[in-house]
């Protein structure tokens, strides 16, 4: 409020400011030219009020946000996910599910309806995804579907890579602040997509164990959305730590599936692309 009393004060001190040329007779550049960078412009509205015991149309300046505001919003949004551009291109238009296999189909419909009744389901017990099975079978690219949606809808969602971002905490060992940070924000952002978890054929260790229970367990207390691909099985995870693989499989339990199958359901080994 008191930034918009400010401006609006400049503004009826002199109205005409936004339209003015410097004295130097240099035309200034802006990353936005309908604000001109302020964020928002002062329009005349009308206004009912009471004066002397009568209602009077007046007109009043009104401070309007600029949708450069909200754009700005989202591309900060969109870099502190680290999607990659690749991953932006991914969406449930170009997932040609009808041509896939029957388990890869289901995934897509688990998907697709996961996405739709996301705002039903946020902050619920059951509200993550986690799509499980052999490499190839679509898992990453229903979720960076899902991924875009939300972040297009306004959500903020982090784009978590398991074996490079672990691989990035061990090298970073001595730096415990850093990697405090990192686990932090695993914790608290409002989505949280992990992509590959416990990638074969290398086993997790007890640290990566313990780092991740300690990040499902605090958006499990939190109801904060989860979403998981993986190459494990739920008997495998249950196996690793049973409370990590209970809570896993109760966050997820509406919206969880397992692709069984043998190379058949990987597009990458097609011969002809679907």
């Amino acid at each position: 409020m008191e930034f918009i009393r400010k401006k609006a004060e400049e503004y009826r001190q002199n109205p005409k400011s936004q339209e003015s040329t410097p004295a130097n007779g240099t035309i200034p550049t802006y990353r936005c030219q309908e604000c001109r960078d302020e964020g928002g412009t002062f329009v005349k509205q009308p206004v009912t009020q009471t004066v002397k015991g009568e209602l009077v149309e007046v007109m009043m300046d009104h401070w309007t946000v600029c949708s450069c505001v909200e754009r700005g919003r989202v591309e900060k949004m969109m870099r502190a996910s680290q999607i990659t551009d690749a991953f932006r291109d991914k969406t449930f238009n170009n997932f040609y599910h009808q041509v896939m296999p029957q388990p890869i189909q289901e995934a897509f419909r688990k998907a697709w309806v996961y996405y739709n009744r996301f705002d039903a389901v946020q902050k619920t017990a059951n509200n993550g995804i986690m799509l499980m099975g052999r490499p190839g079978c679509g898992k990453t690219h229903l979720l960076a579907a899902i991924t875009n949606g939300l972040m297009d809808g306004g959500h903020e969602v982090l784009y978590v890579p398991w074996v490079e971002t672990m691989e990035m905490v061990k090298d970073d060992m001595s730096k415990e602040d850093v990697n405090n940070k990192r686990f932090e924000k695993m914790q608290t952002v409002e989505v949280l997509y992990i992509d590959d978890l416990f990638k074969p054929p290398a086993q997790p260790s007890a640290y990566e164990i313990k780092k991740l229970f300690q990040v499902i367990n605090y958006r499990y207390q939190e109801r904060k959305p989860i979403l998981i691909s993986t190459e494990r099985d739920m008997e495998y995870l249950l196996s690793l730590d049973e409370g990590l693989g209970s809570r896993l499989k109760e966050m997820c339990h509406d919206f969880r599936v397992e692709i069984h199958g043998g190379r058949e359901l990987n597009y990458r080994l097609r011969e002809e692309p679907a």
